[in-house]
């Protein structure tokens, strides 16, 4: 007579069994994205850190309206990285402020200060908005980031950077230096119109 060994199970069992397998294999799953997730946080902010640092200023510009009608100045020499190489720029008076769109009246806006390798100056101006909660815009390709001023329009008066007088009546400007700008496409966290200067809060994980 022939003798099996082993316990049988019944088709409820296997099933029972196979639930188990399903979902421990789901739980395995979820943690296996949580990880993904984390990991995939901790590349965005490397690339962040990487960017800004090998792009950005070394010394606070003194940035401030120039003499001349519709310029900047920048009343302190400062050294400043593109791409990992520093330079160094004189201080300087009326700069030329780059033409962008005109600004809205009832608005506000954050305008992007930046230096080629050249030492040509840019403006870039950042998306205005009703409420005093405007972001910096993205930094342009190589170019560091020394500064950036908010512009306030009253209800009367609009701004057009290279255009418009920045000591023009209806319009109140904020200028602020910066090592870096922590916004738009360069980051993973826009910085506050009410503290342009910060650096930002990195992905945090948990």
């Amino acid at each position: 007579m022939k003798i099996t060994s082993g316990v049988s199970r019944r088709p409820a069992d296997i099933e029972k069994l196979l639930d188990s397998v399903l979902t421990d294999l789901t739980s395995l799953k979820t943690a296996v994205d949580t990880h993904k997730t984390a990991v995939d946080e901790i590349k965005a902010d490397f690339n962040l850190l990487r960017s800004n640092m090998i792009n950005c200023a070394l010394d606070a510009c003194g940035l401030a309206e120039g003499t001349n009608a519709n310029t900047l100045q920048t009343a302190n020499a400062i050294d400043f990285v593109i791409d990992g190489v520093v330079y160094t720029k004189a201080a300087t008076d009326n700069i030329a402020m780059t033409a962008c769109a005109e600004q809205a009246i009832s608005t506000y806006c954050m305008y992007l200060v930046t230096l080629d390798a050249a030492g040509a100056l840019t403006v870039t101006k950042g998306t205005e908005l009703a409420t005093d909660t405007a972001v910096l815009p993205s930094r342009p390709a190589d170019e560091a980031v020394i500064g950036a001023f908010k512009i306030a329009t009253d209800g009367s008066t609009t701004f057009t950077s290279g255009t418009t007088d920045l000591g023009a009546a209806g319009i109140t400007e904020t200028y602020y230096d910066l090592m870096f700008a922590n916004s738009g496409a360069d980051a993973s966290t826009a910085v506050a119109a009410a503290d342009p200067t910060a650096v930002g809060a990195l992905s945090t994980i948990t």
